[in-house]
């Protein structure tokens, strides 16, 4: 299982209606990512949030996002 988080910059847009994700290959600690995450928030980033996934489709949307959100 690997974690993901998906963002809206710090002006609330997206990547043409889909979230930025990162990393690309994924975490494999959950604790880091939470690490991460509150750094992107304190940041001003918007919409943050955590998810997992085995296999990331090829193109990942809110939907996809909200529906494996840890």
């Amino acid at each position: 299982m690997a974690y993901f988080i998906a963002y809206k910059d710090v002006n609330g847009n997206d990547f043409d209606g889909q979230p930025w994700v990162i990393p690309e290959g994924g975490f494999d600690d959950i604790k880091m990512t939470t690490v991460i995450k509150d750094d992107f928030i304190r940041r001003g980033f918007k919409d943050v949030k955590i998810f997992e996934s085995i296999n990331l489709p090829d193109v990942i949307d809110w939907e996809y996002v909200e529906s494996n959100e840890i």
